[in-house]
C-alpha cells in the first residue's frame, strides 16, 4: 500500500496537534507507516511551518523567473518600511530573494543592525584575553579537544518579547525606534550545558538567585547526564568546562566541585562573550525564535525551548564550537579588543 505526501503530512500535522516534538512526530509516524516514511529534517520543516501557524498540506508554489522586476516599486516599498525582508518583498513583487537583495545593494541599501561591547576593555583586559586566546589556539593546535568541551551558560527569558526588526536603511537615514523590553517584567533563568554533539542539559530556574551551592547542584545534575550512554564518548574523553566568571562560577565551592567531578575548567578571560559559544551562537539563535513571542507561564516557555532544542542537528551544535578557534585568532590579530 503506498502512503501520500498528503497522508504523511496529516499524520505529522496530528502528531504537532498532540504536543510531539519533531523527533517524537517522526518515529511515530515511521513507526505506523515504515522505517523510511518520513526523514526526520522533513518533519522539522514541517513543524516550523505549524509553529507559524500554517497548516496547508501543499508544497509551496516557487515564483518562477521573473522577465523584468520594478525596482522602483521595491525601493519604494522598503522606503515605507525599512523592516521588510528580501523573501517579504519576494513574494510581494513575485521575483526570487536573491534579484530583490541584488536590487537594494544596487540602490545603495544595506542590512544593518546595532553594534554593542559588553565593555569598555582596559589595557589590562585586552592583555589577558590576548594570552588566553593565544593559549588556547596554540592548545588546540597541538591537541585539538573542541570534541571535549562542554558550555554552560544563562540567559534570562521574558514573558514578552517585542520584535525589533533590522532595516534596509540609506547612508544617514535614522532607524525606525522599538522601545526596549522592560528590565523588570516577569521573567525566568535558563541554564545549559551542551557540546559539540548537542544539548546536554537544560533547566529553568525561577524565583530563586543562583548561589555557588546550587550551581554546584546543576553541575551534578549534568554529571550524571555525562554518565549515561548517550554521552559515554564525552564521558570517556574527560570534561573540559567553559563557563564566565560569574560568581557562582568561581566560587571555592563550585571549584571545588568540578574538581570532585575530575572536570577541566578551561581559561576564561573576563568580558569575552565573543568567544563564549552560547553567547555567540546559542543565544543568538534562541534570541530570533523569541522575537515577538508571549507566553502566559512557564510551562509555555518550556514547551517552546523544547522545540527549539529539537529543531537543532547535531551538526548545527558543531558548527557552534569548531567556530571558537577562528574566535581565538581574532582576538589575536585584534590585539586582545572585541573584533567585528
Amino acid at each position: 500500500m503506498s502512503i501520500s505526501k498528503q497522508q504523511i503530512r496529516q499524520r505529522l500535522l496530528h502528531e504537532f496537534q498532540l504536543g510531539h516534538n519533531a523527533a517524537v512526530a517522526c518515529r511515530n509516524v515511521c513507526t505506523a507507516l515504515g522505517d523510511k516514511a518520513v526523514g526526520e529534517s522533513t518533519a522539522r520543516k514541517w513543524f516550523a511551518r505549524f509553529r507559524e501557524g500554517d497548516t496547508d498540506l501543499k508544497d509551496k508554489s516557487r515564483p518562477g523567473p521573473s522577465k523584468t522586476i520594478d525596482c522602483d516599486g521595491i525601493l519604494g516599498s522598503i522606503e515605507e518600511n525599512p523592516t521588510f525582508t528580501t523573501r517579504m518583498l519576494a513574494d510581494a513583487f513575485q521575483c526570487s530573494h536573491t534579484k530583490i537583495e541584488k536590487v537594494l545593494h544596487e540602490k545603495g541599501k544595506k542590512w544593518r543592525h546595532g553594534k554593542w561591547t559588553p565593555h569598555e576593555l582596559t589595557s589590562h583586559q585586552k592583555n589577558s584575553r590576548f594570552e588566553a586566546a593565544k593559549k588556547l589556539l596554540e592548545r588546540h593546535q597541538k591537541e585539538p579537544f573542541l570534541n571535549r568541551l562542554v558550555t554552560g551558560d544563562e540567559k534570562w527569558i521574558r514573558f514578552e518579547n517585542p520584535h525589533c526588526s533590522n532595516q534596509w536603511l540609506s547612508h544617514g537615514q535614522t532607524a525606525v525606534s522599538t522601545p526596549k523590553p522592560n528590565f523588570h517584567q516577569r521573567k525566568v533563568m535558563l541554564c545549559v550545558w551542551w557540546w559539540i554533539g548537542g544539548m546536554i542539559h537544560w533547566e529553568l530556574v525561577e524565583g530563586r538567585t543562583i548561589t555557588a551551592e546550587f550551581y554546584s547542584t546543576q553541575l551534578e545534575r549534568v554529571h550524571l547526564k555525562i554518565r549515561t550512554a548517550r554521552f559515554r564518548k564525552l564521558h570517556r574523553s574527560g570534561v573540559i568546562l567553559l563557563h564566565d566568571n560569574a560568581r557562582p562560577h568561581v566560587a571555592h565551592s563550585t571549584v571545588q566541585k568540578i574538581e570532585e567531578l575530575d572536570w577541566e575548567p578551561l581559561i576564561h578571560p573576563a568580558y569575552s562573550p565573543d568567544i563564549a559559544p552560547s553567547d555567540y551562537y546559542l543565544f543568538r539563535s534562541l534570541e530570533h525564535s523569541l522575537s515577538g513571542k508571549k507566553f502566559e507561564d512557564v510551562r509555555d516557555i518550556e514547551n517552546h525551548l523544547s522545540q527549539f532544542f529539537d529543531s537543532k542537528s547535531d551538526d548545527w551544535f558543531r558548527h557552534g564550537n569548531e567556530s571558537l578557534p577562528e574566535k581565538w585568532q581574532k582576538i589575536i590579530d585584534a590585539h586582545g579588543d572585541f573584533f567585528d
